[in-house]
């Protein structure tokens, strides 16, 4: 009995010993896999941190675009980055990287030409760097200034030299150019071809030159079993890509979301009017939707840059690359009278996109002007009237020298930055100067001298009072606030200094503003 007692208590401690275990066992395995979870959730948070410290829609609050060429002009995401801070002070909150897809020689449309939509393009590297690490570098430093960083995009066509096109070529010459016939991982699925031969015969890979083509291109290297193939390209007779083809629209479909994967974000869609085979429906169900699958991306077009932009294409905003254009703005700073501004196409074509929930993006061109405080003003009335502002660095009026993507700019300069980055700060910080907000024009003592209106945020909460002097001197200006409902009881809030304007007393409020001078300030409704 004492024997059989005490095999009972020993296994009975041994069972106790072993539940003990199996619980620490049991607790291990919860905490590791805690661990595990919170590690999976650190890095997802550290993953989506650059790009949620933007606000949303960023494309609402953010202004004022640098568009830099780098490739066409020679110098590195290094070279970028180490101007990030001057950019910064400068008031730039935009960094428009144009174009940098691994691609074919920069005679062809600023090499515009894709080699390979899935990588950076080397030239873009520091000696002895990798492209694409040092294109996360660059989007990491972007966002670690709080810019947001974009990139022209064209989805339509590949380089003639592209390994990829020399693929498709070996594949039409042995299977030939019915896409059913081609192998079905072939690249040769992404264009359309033809027996027979076509208006030109394919240029060398290094000559081309950048024009627009659209007709068939006839390719020796493509010849199936003796009979003379070509391939249709839209622009300077490259290969266009072949929206018709399921595998062309997972192949760029692909390549969007790989550049978003790298924290891009968003893309200007260049030229969406002519990619092959593809109408705006297919614009927007298979390129902007798959833009629009991630979070806070933004996607513009180039073309067309009426309403159907936002419409039918689906796109966020429209971009006028027009540099050498006169603006309304800077037709009244010119002449010195105002009176127009508010009745001009440009304001119209606005207040559209804005009602259908898309953005208008208007260039400023420095050269146009005579000096930096006009040019100020100039910035001032484009982001205050609700567009997007985009700067071109040049000495030169037209477009066709390509300098609005050249240097790293000497627009604005040391005088002038702090006072542009008031402007675009103002317009990031304060809901009321929201890009999609409402606009109402206010009278003046003078029209004509003077223009003044109501900023009203989206959801109605926030105001501010924008008045703007196009004359090149000092003036008294009263604004006739009747009928605003704003408190004429208060001294508004200086959204550009931080400071107090004069205060309200009356429905007609009198301020004093330097030559081509401008004020926004924040007002409250009410008593």
């Amino acid at each position: 009995m004492q024997h059989g007692c005490s095999f009972q208590s020993k296994r009975a401690h041994i069972t106790t010993i072993l539940a003990r275990l199996s619980m620490l066992a049991l607790l291990t395995l919860v905490l590791l896999g805690s661990v595990a979870y919170d590690t999976g959730t650190a890095n997802a948070q550290t993953q989506g941190t650059e790009q949620s410290s933007l606000p949303t829609p960023w494309w609402h609050h953010l202004t004022n675009e640098r568009a830099l060429d780098a490739v066409r002009y020679g110098y590195t995401l290094q070279d970028i980055q180490n101007n990030l801070d001057r950019y910064q002070r400068q008031g730039y909150q935009v960094i428009n990287l144009d174009w940098p897809v691994s691609a074919g020689p920069v005679s062809l449309f600023g090499g515009f030409s894709a080699s390979d939509y899935y990588h950076t393009d080397p030239r873009l590297a520091a000696p002895g760097t990798n492209a694409d690490t040092d294109w996360n570098t660059f989007v990491t430093a972007v966002h670690k200034h709080g810019m947001a960083v974009i990139s022209w995009f064209n989805p339509s066509y590949i380089w003639t030299g592209s390994p990829l096109f020399q693929q498709a070529e070996a594949d039409v010459a042995q299977y030939g150019p019915i896409r059913a016939n081609q192998p079905a991982t072939s690249p040769a699925r992404y264009f359309e071809w033809q027996l027979g031969a076509g208006t030109v015969t394919k240029p060398c890979d290094t000559c081309a030159t950048s024009y627009l083509s659209r007709r068939w291109v006839t390719d020796p290297n493509a010849s199936y079993q003796g009979q003379t193939v070509s391939y249709y390209g839209v622009w300077s007779d490259q290969p266009s890509g072949d929206y018709a083809s399921s595998e062309w629209q997972s192949y760029i479909t692909g390549a969007l979301k790989h550049w978003m994967d790298t924290r891009i974000d968003g893309f200007i869609f260049d030229a969406p009017r002519l990619y092959l085979n593809c109408n705006a429906s297919c614009v927007k169900n298979v390129l902007v939707a798959t833009v629009h699958s991630y979070r806070n991306r933004v996607a513009f077009s180039e073309i067309p840059t009426n309403t159907t932009a936002i419409t039918d294409y689906g796109f966020d905003g429209t971009e006028n690359a027009n540099f050498s254009s006169s603006k309304p703005w800077s037709d009244a700073i010119t002449t010195q009278n105002s009176s127009s501004i508010e009745s001009s196409s440009t304001l119209a074509e606005r207040d559209a996109f804005a009602a259908l929930g898309g953005t208008s993006i208007e260039p400023l061109n420095p050269a146009v002007l005579n000096n930096d405080q006009e040019n100020l003003l100039a910035a001032a009335t484009t982001v205050a009237t609700g567009n997007y502002l985009m700067v071109k660095d040049t000495i030169s009026t037209l477009d066709s020298d390509g300098s609005q993507f050249g240097d790293f700019g000497t627009w604005p300069d040391s005088r002038s930055a702090p006072k542009l980055k008031a402007i675009t700060d103002a317009v990031r910080d304060n809901a009321a100067l929201d890009l999609s907000g409402t606009r109402q024009q206010l009278s003046t003592n003078d029209n004509s001298k003077y223009y003044a209106f109501l900023r009203l945020s989206p959801d109605g909460s926030s105001y501010a009072l924008v008045i703007l002097n196009y004359q090149n001197s000092a003036q008294t200006i009263t604004v006739d606030l009747t009928g605003t409902n704003l408190n004429i009881q208060q001294s508004p809030i200086d959204l550009l200094t931080g400071g107090r304007g004069p205060r309200m007393t009356s429905d007609s409020y009198t301020v004093t503003l330097p030559a081509w001078g401008y004020a926004f300030y924040g007002v409250s409704v009410g008593q």
